[in-house]
């Protein structure tokens, strides 16, 4: 019986295999395991976040390689729409206090990584939590401003832009960090970008050349977000 399993270090094509029920993925010094269930897209896309996108890939792997190894001991992360919890669960592994949040008939998914994955952690790695968040609903039981937002492949719905972005700002503080990843798909991605700017966002995209060289093919981006001093 073949063990139907992916290991990930840099290879676009397996990356992108949706089609695994279990994939993994070396990000560091660790290998993260994670449950992936493909189903049928279906009209209102509430379906997309059981399955590992090659953003929330592209994102994990930027952060980790370019903030230093330190940068995250402590801090507090709060991830939008974590699906599969890739993102969320690196950055807890390498120090960062992390609350993964998702619609409700997600989370089991979230939860069920999170746990598959909490042997990894150590007494210096951080922590992680799974809690429900609709965008555009109360942040008030959350603990704001976090230190860092993240949103892997967020932008694929323009009518929900406006419920994010509420999230966000509900979220967030002077101070905050916002990293966001998003692929071309002709969904109208784009028009987050000055929707961000006239709340009193800074938005800055990252540069390819700063990606990995597997992602620079120009579909896959990355925004910086912080709100204007």
């Amino acid at each position: 019986m073949s063990d139907q399993r992916a290991i990930v270090v840099y290879s676009q094509v397996i990356s992108a295999d949706q089609s695994l029920p279990t994939r993994q993925f070396q990000l560091g010094d660790h290998f993260i395991t994670l449950n992936q269930d493909k189903k049928e897209e279906d009209a209102q896309l509430s379906n997309v976040g059981t399955v590992v996108w090659e953003g929330a890939y592209v994102l994990c792997e930027f952060l980790l390689r370019t903030l230093d190894k330190g940068a995250w001991a402590g801090k507090t992360v709060i991830d939008l729409g974590a699906g599969t919890g890739l993102v969320g669960i690196g950055l807890a592994l390498h120090g960062a206090k992390v609350t993964l949040t998702d619609m409700q008939h997600i989370l089991p998914m979230t939860q069920a990584n999170v746990d598959l994955n909490s042997k990894l952690l150590s007494e210096e790695a951080g922590t992680m939590s799974v809690q429900e968040h609709l965008w555009g609903s109360s942040t008030d039981h959350f603990r704001v401003p976090y230190d860092m937002i993240i949103g892997a492949e967020c932008l694929y719905q323009p009518e929900h832009f406006e419920a994010l972005l509420e999230s966000i700002q509900g979220l967030s503080g002077p101070n905050t960090r916002i990293y966001m990843s998003y692929t071309d798909r002709g969904r109208g991605e784009h028009l987050f970008t000055p929707m961000l700017e006239r709340v009193g966002f800074l938005v800055i995209k990252i540069p390819m050349a700063a990606m990995h060289d597997e992602y620079r093919g120009g579909r896959h981006h990355i925004l910086r977000i912080q709100r204007k001093s």
